[in-house]
Order: structure tokens, then sequence, then C-alpha cells
């Protein structure tokens, strides 16, 4: 295959997996997360081919690159059979979780699933194969151009989609009829709070999106806004008499961003609603700081700020209503992560294995999970602790979030500094709005667990990518390359 042919494979894959797994209810069910692994598997096996035919060029490795090698050589380490003592050693153990294998008594592995910690340990590897093949495969931004407006479309269709849904009261997924979350936006996601962590990015990368594009049209009109001495009203009648005369890319842009706040807030996710205000907070900064068009940037945020007060307004009792919620149900969540904290009593060091948290927790939390069929209590099962975080401290121990930790640094350190230093505005925009949404979404992992649904998964490392290519390709104030928003230029 020829390595241009290898090339738009690639970019089919990647757009083929934003929109099939959040469509495949968010490919939670094995078959979809098997389509996942597999398509990644083809991109990687794609990109392989294109490194060798191309005669082995330079390779770009993401900053997170050494810290997530190193987490899967401790996944291997979980994995592999020990000597007795050596696992006495790096496990306390106190309740004989971890068995030996049978036959071998004196020999014993660190997980207490290894076929949990196994499945574990193929997602992470695919998660980042598919980031590091992106990274190396984007050429020019058309690319990213292209990907961006996938994912736009995506976050306006789903939020559409959901709110039909909710409005005519069909409750339905495609042909599936909805049990739970009645009362709640979903989208094609059964979990609500699963679909603010897919809405919110998209919402930041829109905002940045329409910023970027609306202080092209200002530019492009030569409208000023703020330096001719009009008054204050002067001015906002002066925007929303421009408004009138959008194109119409912008006036769907604007509606799409319109569908996903609304959207999210009838998602009515606590979780996703704080994370998105407060990466968004971090956005308004990050955009604010561009001096070379902060006119444009502030006329662009005003239009959104106008929005913003119209859905908010509308919207408001639905949100009180919901936060007036959290004494409920806070309790619950908080048992569970005092809980979840006497696993890593127990396994401080290296964890009870990836993916082992719903085999080791009811050791830890006996008869308090049940649902009633016909009035009569059945028992549940707690899959996930609610905390990204938290989950991963109790799988993989000190060790494990110390190098995630390692991995997160590195990243949002490299991002931040890049487009801080900017030159080339729109791509500080871009980059800064991306940007905010990987934070929307760490956040959003302080009380759920997106990072384990797959569809959610690959949008952040999509994400991730597209951040990590404009901020090696960035240019700097004291940059001597020039590499614009409209460039085609190959890398």
């Amino acid at each position: 295959m020829h390595p241009e042919l290898c090339e738009r494979f690639i970019l089919f894959v990647l757009l083929f997996l934003v929109v099939f797994a959040p469509l495949a209810y968010g490919a939670v069910e094995p078959w979809a997360r098997n389509v996942v692994l597999l398509s990644i598997g083809s991109m990687a096996c794609a990109w392989l081919w294109r490194f060798v035919s191309l005669g082995r060029p330079k390779l770009s490795f993401p900053p997170f690159f050494r810290a997530a090698i190193l987490f899967l050589v401790l996944i291997a380490l979980q994995l592999v059979p020990l000597p007795g003592e050596l696992k006495d050693f790096l496990t306390l153990d106190r309740l004989g979780l971890v068995a030996a294998p049978a036959g071998r008594t004196s020999w014993g592995r660190l997980t207490a699933n290894p076929g949990n910690t196994a499945i574990g340990a193929l997602f992470v590897a695919a998660c980042l194969a598919f980031s590091f093949v992106l990274l190396n495969t984007f050429r020019h931004r058309g690319w990213v151009k292209i990907t961006l407006t996938v994912l736009l479309t995506l976050g306006g269709l789903e939020a559409l989609y959901g709110l039909v849904e909710y409005w005519t009261g069909r409750q339905h997924i495609f042909w599936y009829q909805k049990i739970y979350y009645l009362e709640e936006v979903t989208g094609t996601y059964i979990n609500h709070n699963h679909f603010a962590g897919l809405l919110g990015p998209l919402l930041l990368l829109g905002i940045g999106t329409f910023v970027v594009r609306f202080a092209r049209f200002i530019g492009d009109r030569s409208y000023t806004f703020g330096e001719d001495g009009r008054s204050a009203w002067k001015k906002v009648t002066a925007t929303a008499q421009l408004l009138r005369h959008l194109p119409m890319s912008l006036t769907l842009l604007l509606s799409a961003i319109a569908l996903m706040a609304v959207a999210l807030i009838q998602s009515q996710s606590r979780g996703g609603l704080i994370s998105c205000a407060t990466a968004l907070g971090l956005q308004l900064v990050l955009l604010w700081k561009l001096r070379s068009r902060s006119t444009e940037v502030l006329q662009g945020l005003g239009v959104l700020a106008l929005l913003a007060a119209i859905v908010g307004v509308a919207l408001a009792p639905r949100i009180l209503t919901r936060f007036s919620y959290a004494q409920r149900d806070a309790p619950e969540r908080f048992e569970l992560w005092q809980d979840s904290t006497r696993i890593v009593r127990d396994y401080p060091f290296f964890g009870a294995g990836l993916g082992t948290f719903r085999d080791v927790l009811p050791d830890y939390r006996p008869q308090k999970d049940f649902f009633f069929v016909a009035g009569i209590p059945q028992p549940a099962a707690v899959n996930y602790a609610h905390n990204d975080y938290l989950q991963l401290l109790a799988e993989c121990g000190f060790v494990g979030l110390g190098l995630m930790v390692w991995a997160l640094v590195a990243t949002l350190r490299q991002l931040f500094s890049r487009f801080a230093n900017h030159a080339d505005w729109e791509v500080a925009a871009m980059g800064s709005s991306l940007t905010a949404g990987i934070v929307a979404f760490l956040l959003h992992s302080l009380v759920d667990f997106n990072m384990h649904v797959p569809a959610n998964a690959l949008i952040f490392c999509s994400l991730v990518s597209i951040a990590l290519f404009l901020a090696q390709n960035v240019e700097t104030e004291s940059g001597t390359s020039s590499r614009g928003w409209n460039s085609a230029e190959r890398y």
C-alpha cells in the first residue's frame, strides 16, 4: 500500500472511531469495544507499513510516552507469576485475595484477576498506540480541521438527538427503549454522566472554534469594536446587527454550541456541569491573553455570553433542582470512596491489579449494594469507584498513580507553555481550547469514570493528540517558522 493511501486510511479509521464509538452506546458493550480495538489495530498496522515504506522517518514522541511505557511495565509485573517471598514483599494482601496459580503454591501474581488485568492492559496499550499513530500521521492542519469539524458535528447531532428524544417523550436510543435516566438527556449513551463527559469538552472546542472564525469574519469586514468611542449600548447594538450577516457556517456552529449547552444542562450531570464550567473559566483566561487579537476575541466572547445568558435564564430552575439533590447523594459517594481507600491500605505499592476493582471491592463492602426486583432485594455489583484517580490508586497503587501524574503534568506543561508563547493567534486559540477540553475531562474524572468508557477515552486521546500536534508546530513569538492555521504545508 502506498504511504499516501496509508495516511488516508488512518484518517478514515480515526473519523470512523470518533463517530462509531459514541453512537454505539459509548462502546461499553463487548462487541463495540472489540470493534474499537480491531480498528485501532488496523491503524497501527497501516502506520507501520507507512513507516517502513518511508524509510523510517523521524518519530514524534508525546511527553507522556515514557510514563505510559513504564505503566505498561507495571501491568506486566502484575501479571507475571512471582516467587511467594517476593510477592509478599511487594503486596500486603491481608485478606489473601491474590491467589497463587493452581498447583504452584509457592508462586503468585500481584493481580487479583489476571484476565481482567490483561483486558485492561490491552485497552491502555490501544489508547497509547492510537495517540502515537495520530501524532505521527497528521501532516498538516487541514487534516486537523477535518477531524475537529467531525467532532463538532458529532457533538451537535448528539445534543440534538438527545433533546428530541427527551422533549418528545419517546425515550429511546435508536431501537433500544430507555429504562434508566428517563428524566435526563443522554443522547446515544445509557448514562447521563458519560453523555455530559462527552459534551463538555466538545462544547469548549466549539466555543474556541467560534471565537477564531468570528474574529476572522470581523477582520475580513474591517469592523472595529471598542476603538471608535462608541457607548457600550451602541457597541452591543452594532454587534447584534452584525450577527444578522453571519455566514451559514458560523450560524450552524453557533447553533451547535447552543444545542450542546442546553443538552449538557438537561443531562443534569453535576460533575459534568462543574467540570465544564471550571474549564470554561480557564479557557476564557487563556483566550483573553491573546493580546494580538483581544478586540475580536472580546467581541466573539460577547456573542457567546449573550447566548449563555439566554440559555442560563431559561434552564436555571433545572440546574438548581439537580444540585439540591447533592446532600442526599453525596454520602453514598463518600462511603464508596472510603471503602475504596481500604483497598489502598492493603495494596499500597502496586495495587490489586488493573481492572480488578469490581473483584476486590466486595471484600471491603459486604452486603451494601442491592436493588429491588418485585420488592425483593437482590445483590448488585459496584464496578467503578466513580473517581478514576482513586480507582487507579486501588488497582495500581502509588506507583501507578505516580506514573499517571507524571504523564499529566508533562503533557499539560508542554501545552500551556507552547500556546502561551504564540505568534499565530488562531492556532494558539484552538490549542488553548483543546487544552481546556482536556482539563474538563480530567476534572470530571474526579467524580466519575469517564476514562473507562471507550468512546470518551477515544475522544480524550484525540483531543490530546491534536493539541500536541499543534503545540509541536505552533509558531512562537521568537520563532522563525510561519505556519498559519490555513496552511497546508506538510510537516
